[in-house]
């Protein structure tokens, strides 16, 4: 199968474990190929830079909002099934 898996993952203070997260969805055996989206919220941390290292879609979020936040990134997906991820 050739389908595309699109992760969201809203990332607040997350550069102590992006990089796992990341490590961790990749090891998998999938014949799927995967897509990450990182919207990142405002944050002193170098969640943003490493975000952008592993990224596909990443763009910053001034004001988080639980729904509002996943539903622009929804908008985003090009992805034949989108997953949400915390």
């Amino acid at each position: 199968m050739n389908f595309r898996i699109s992760i969201i993952i809203p990332i607040y203070k997350g550069e102590g474990y992006i990089e796992n997260l990341v490590k961790k969805i990749k090891e998998q055996e999938v014949e799927y190929n995967v897509e990450l989206i990182f919207p990142v919220t405002n944050s002193r941390d170098n969640s943003l830079a490493i975000c952008e290292k592993y990224g596909d879609i990443v763009y910053e979020v001034e004001n988080f909002n639980h729904g509002k936040t996943r539903h622009e990134a929804a908008v985003k997906f090009t992805g034949d099934i989108l997953v949400f991820m915390t």
